[in-house]
């Protein structure tokens, strides 16, 4: 997480944002938030690991719905975006394979019940398998870390923008 710290050369900004109404100042602040997103997608898909690619093309941006942020602690009102793998590729979401990817994974054992288990798309295997495990490769955490200290700036350069094309009209 981060945090957004004002500047006195952003209060006029801010006090002419208060100003519009609810619609217009959520669209403002979304376009805040998906201009910031911009150098996080690129720094996670180029961070992503790079077998058959499928990760990297599913990282996206996508607006919360109501429900999607009351499962968040996030007030209704509130404009939130996710920003990371959640586009499907191929038809198939990438959203457990990235987390699985970000977090790693203990050696275990598979064990079946005497059935044959699917492992990926086409194989089976029955038995005991001992999975080595997967080193943890963040790459989210780091693209974050990567692009920390130009967030707040692109989020007012965005709202910015948005209120520049709001007033032109």
């Amino acid at each position: 997480m981060f945090s957004l710290n004002l500047n006195s050369e952003l209060s006029t900004l801010l006090k002419e944002l208060n100003e519009l109404e609810d619609v217009i100042q959520s669209k403002v602040v979304r376009s805040g938030l998906v201009t910031l997103s911009k150098p996080l997608k690129k720094s996670m898909a180029a961070n992503a690991p790079k077998d058959q690619g499928y990760l990297a093309q599913s990282i996206n941006h996508k607006s919360l719905n109501k429900r999607q942020k009351s499962r968040l602690n996030i007030a209704a009102v509130d404009v939130a975006i996710i920003v990371g793998p959640n586009k499907k590729v191929n038809g198939f979401s990438q959203s457990r394979k990235a987390n699985l990817v970000e977090n790693g994974v203990k050696a275990h054992v598979i064990q079946s019940n005497n059935k044959p288990l699917k492992i990926g798309r086409t194989g089976y295997a029955s038995g005991k398998i001992k999975h080595p495990g997967i080193k943890a490769n963040p790459f989210m955490a780091n693209a974050l870390q990567e692009n920390e200290s130009n967030l707040q700036g692109l989020f007012y350069k965005g709202m910015a923008k948005s209120l520049n094309r709001i007033r032109a009209q």
